[in-house]
């Protein structure tokens, strides 16, 4: 059962809920019995997030949870996995901070791609800096840092990746509540040497709009229209002027 559950959809809800869930312990009184109840809790801003984590509940975990919308602007959903402790176990999933890969995801590019990509949903961003000479950074935040995930991202992207110390003061004002702390910025720019990997595995698998479209246009404007440009540049009086009949670069 365990072989059939490790595919795309599982590795990207494992990403999100790693960037999103939490893991809640109860205890209850019932008969005059202490019982206690372990939920895992996914709560975000965007509904079609949360709409992903309930499909992939009822696909592959069997389990049928109702989504609500909270005052604060939240959309909610939570499952009851006391029973399914075995099953993260032997998936090799955890719930704890950072996120840290599944060892069969780091083994497949599509899985450690839809990971990625549901951690990138969940707490990442994508950024582009410099006018002149665009780069298109990917962050991912955390609450401590994510040394597993950077050293994969290393080696499968096989790019630099930097992880830099944060402190941060945030004002919720719906809540009024003022938190601070410390967090982690990881943080790898999108470059000749991934972005066919980023293209392929990752890219197809984020959900929110604002964050693939932003990563889809620069990868068009700089690598798939230049690479058009250079083998099929404008017609000049009806005839193809500097048509390159050498094989197109590699990257």
């Amino acid at each position: 059962m365990q072989q059939n559950l490790k595919n795309e959809e599982l590795a990207y809800w494992i990403g999100l809920v790693q960037a999103n869930g939490s893991l809640k312990k109860y205890s209850y009184r019932k008969n005059k019995k202490v019982y206690e109840k372990l939920t895992l809790e996914f709560d975000v801003k965007d509904k079609v997030l949360v709409e992903n984590f309930q499909k992939v509940c009822k696909r592959s975990l069997k389990r049928n949870p109702k989504i609500f919308y909270r005052s604060r602007g939240t959309w909610t959903c939570h499952i009851d996995v006391k029973k399914l402790q075995h099953l993260f176990k032997e998936l090799d999933i955890c719930f704890s901070d950072p996120p840290i890969p599944p060892r069969w995801c780091i083994k497949n590019e599509n899985f450690f791609g839809a990971y990625l990509a549901g951690v990138i949903d969940g707490d990442g961003d994508i950024r582009i800096k410099r006018k002149k000479y665009p780069q298109c950074v990917i962050r991912i935040v955390s609450g401590s840092k994510q040394t597993n995930l950077a050293e994969n991202i290393k080696r499968l992207l096989k790019c630099s990746v930097s992880i830099t110390k944060r402190y941060r003061v945030s004002f919720f004002h719906q809540e009024k509540r003022l938190i601070s702390g410390v967090s982690f910025s990881l943080e790898f720019l999108t470059s000749s040497k991934n972005f066919t990997f980023i293209k392929n595995y990752i890219l197809p698998r984020i959900n929110l709009l604002r964050k693939s479209s932003k990563l889809k246009d620069y990868i068009t404007k700089r690598w798939v229209e230049q690479d058009l440009n250079l083998r099929f540049p404008p017609r000049q009086g009806g005839v193809i002027t500097g048509l390159d009949h050498r094989p197109s670069t590699t990257y």
